[in-house]
């Protein structure tokens, strides 16, 4: 079974962290249906993991697409457009390629 992977940004606000997560992930499951993408997901199990910045948030999704992973990001618009957080679905041979991240608790 494939696993969703959220990375958000630590920089945030912590209250923000896990309302930009749920963002990322309504954002990833639109995307999917517009895409007509099976995940294999099955509303399974889901890792919250951190990034420290918009940078490095691009910087994954970048690494992710490249490796045709199915992923997705959210903008938010307040107070100014910027990128808070992505989710991809990965199966188990594929996690370690998040495995120097830190889990989000």
């Amino acid at each position: 079974m494939s696993r969703m992977y959220i990375l958000v940004r630590k920089d945030l606000p912590k209250t923000w962290i896990p309302v930009q997560a749920s963002h990322a992930v309504a954002e990833y499951l639109m995307w999917a249906e517009e895409e007509k993408k099976v995940n294999g997901w099955g509303n399974g199990v889901m890792v919250i993991l951190a990034v420290e910045n918009e940078s490095d948030l691009n910087w994954w999704y970048d690494q992710l697409s490249q490796l045709d992973k199915d992923t997705d990001r959210f903008m938010e618009s307040y107070p100014k457009p910027h990128y808070t957080a992505l989710a991809c679905i990965l199966d188990k041979e594929q996690k370690n390629i998040l495995k120097d991240l830190e889990l989000i608790s």
